[in-house]
């Protein structure tokens, strides 16, 4: 018989072994070994999922802030030339004007607001009353 043929352990642990190293044999570390090997494998695919459950939840952060980024910007529309040139004339028109400046400035806010094609308009009208 040769030494070197596989045998499998006599004590049931199912691990298979060359036949000169069976005296050796120890069932505990035999089957550590194949326990830490499976994990060895299952790690890689832990860490696959880990990575989905990540790139999940950043989606879903981007989405949301691409919102917010949206919304942001309709409430920060600029006024146009026109705008502040007739701005400019009720200014020197009439030097106690600045409060019917403000006012003309907040309806145009609003009406930028109102024309939003998201439906927000009401709550950038609000949050520019509230400051």
């Amino acid at each position: 018989e040769c030494p070197l043929r596989p045998v499998t352990c006599a004590n049931k642990c199912g691990v298979q072994i060359c036949a000169e190293e069976l005296s050796r044999h120890n069932c505990f570390e035999a089957l550590s070994r194949v326990v830490q090997g499976s994990f060895k494998r299952c790690l890689p695919i832990q860490q696959a999922q880990q990575a989905q459950k990540q790139l999940a939840v950043l989606e879903q952060q981007v989405g949301y802030l691409s919102s917010e980024l949206r919304l942001a910007l309709h409430r920060l529309r600029a006024p146009t030339q026109s705008d502040v040139s007739r701005l400019q004339e009720m200014l020197q028109d009439n030097p106690d004007g600045l409060q019917q400046a403000e006012k003309e400035l907040l309806s145009l806010k609003e009406e930028g607001a109102a024309t939003s094609e998201d439906g927000l308009g009401e709550d950038s009208a609000t949050s520019d009353e509230d400051e």
